[in-house]
């Protein structure tokens, strides 16, 4: 009862709208409607072939079209994704037995603003999909930290050119990225531009802008999530807490469990139920598309015995 208590996010079914696949049009505008009241979206019996237009039309209608393509032509490029349809991809490959924690997709410089979750197949005694809700107004946030590249221009100023090739190459933004005094370096990085010096460093979270809400607020990307020992942790208690999580004869430790174990380099100590409002349990089936703000929602995925069937999911990203 105690575990319980800890690590309780409330689930809150009012912030799921659930519709039928049968009406696009219908569902195109009462979808849209759900995403700006920061809803989640489910739409179920949607065919393979309707998921790319479903998500294409939501995205476009919210002015995110270019960055959907963008996003799918990207993983494909960077390799750890494999493109599946038009906008769909793979989700990332695990080991048996393995979870993906809460997180929400890419990070800041990325800003990828909307999520989708297509269900293909999911015949486990698992798999479930828990969505939770960030608190943007928690006092939490400036404990965390953000794994993020940065650049020491060593005293050099940068032409729009230069910024641009930085962006291309490097995947960081100039002058957003450069190397400030309050930036915690962890390590160096080879660069391939002379005379400036690459890093990973921690960085205190910065508010982003969500374009579907029109407001500021605080994102816990993935480069936050997946950097934090403690997130692996309450991950872990929240999944026993539902009864979801899957551990082979004779058990395992949390480092066999958790997928991003191996990119974990420090411990925040903050808590699920002091960033999260409320949460979302979806055990996906066959034909389920769920959309939802990649800004203010995480994603995750429990796990499942491995010979208890097949999960066949795919995501998109705007």
């Amino acid at each position: 009862m105690s575990i319980q208590m800890e690590c309780s996010v409330q689930e809150d079914r009012s912030k799921l709208v659930i519709l039928e696949g049968a009406k696009p049009q219908l569902n195109l505008d009462a979808a849209l409607f759900a995403l700006r009241n920061d809803q989640v979206v489910m739409i179920r019996n949607v065919s393979p072939e309707n998921s790319d237009a479903s998500i294409g039309a939501v995205a476009r209608s919210l002015g995110l079209l270019d960055q959907l393509s963008v996003q799918s032509a990207y993983a494909s490029i960077q390799g750890h994704r494999s493109n599946v349809s038009t906008h769909f991809m793979s989700v990332n490959k695990r080991m048996d037995y393995q979870f993906i924690p809460a997180h929400s997709e890419g990070q800041h410089s990325f800003n990828m603003q909307l999520a989708c979750i297509y269900c293909h197949e999911n015949s486990t005694d698992g798999g479930h999909s828990i969505l939770m809700n960030t608190d943007s107004e928690s006092n939490a946030w400036p404990r965390l930290r953000e794994l993020v590249k940065c650049v020491d221009l060593g005293g050099r100023t940068v032409s729009p050119a230069e910024a641009i090739k930085a962006r291309s190459l490097l995947q960081i933004n100039i002058p957003e990225d450069v190397l400030r005094p309050d930036h915690e370096i962890v390590d160096e990085l080879p660069v391939p531009v002379p005379g400036i010096r690459l890093y990973r460093a921690l960085i205190a979270p910065r508010r982003c802008h969500s374009k579907i809400l029109n407001r500021n607020v605080y994102v816990y990307w993935d480069s936050i999530a997946s950097i934090d020992h403690t997130s692996a942790d309450e991950y872990s208690r929240l999944l026993k807490t539902l009864g979801l999580l899957k551990t082979p004869p004779g058990g395992a430790d949390l480092a066999t469990l958790d997928n991003s174990h191996p990119r974990r380099i420090w411990s925040s100590g903050v808590t699920y139920r002091e960033i999260f409002k409320s949460r979302i349990n979806l055990p996906i089936d066959a034909g389920d598309l769920v959309i939802f703000n990649n800004l203010t929602w995480t994603h995750s995925a429990s796990n499942w015995t491995p010979d208890s069937g097949s999960r066949r999911a795919v995501v998109a990203f705007a």
